[in-house]
């Protein structure tokens, strides 16, 4: 993906920059180095800008509800589940509990970066 057409995606979604990071999940100094063109849009980045930002269609119309559906099925035992999934339309769960895993470990790597620049200035200030 070029930064014009991540541009182009981000307009068409009527989003500032800032929303569009958010949505992808991303910071915001990121999302604008990939829109200046002076950062390579990683191939994950471009995956979710596509999924977040509405190209193609796929872009889930509400992504709370999403990310909800796959936070109660995480919860439910194996038996509920495959209640659940026998009334549900299967991909749509599987989507939700795929998008859920995705933030949690975005999250956690976001997390474990902060932790070890924070400890690298802490080391360089002795």
């Amino acid at each position: 993906m070029k930064a014009v057409e991540l541009k182009a995606l981000r307009l068409e979604a009527g989003m500032t920059q800032d929303g569009a990071a958010k949505a992808m999940g991303i910071t915001g100094s990121a999302y604008a180095a990939y829109e200046r063109g002076t950062k390579p849009i990683p191939e994950d980045a471009a995956y979710l800008a596509e999924r977040r930002l509405g190209a193609r269609g796929d872009r889930c119309r509400d992504e709370e509800t999403v990310l909800a559906l796959g936070e109660a099925v995480l919860l439910l035992g194996a038996e509920a589940r495959e209640e659940l999934l026998a009334n549900v339309r299967r991909e749509t769960v599987l989507k939700a509990v795929a998008e859920v895993t995705l933030a949690r470990c975005r999250g956690s790597v976001v997390e474990a970066i902060g932790e070890r620049d924070a400890r690298i200035r802490q080391l360089e200030g002795r």
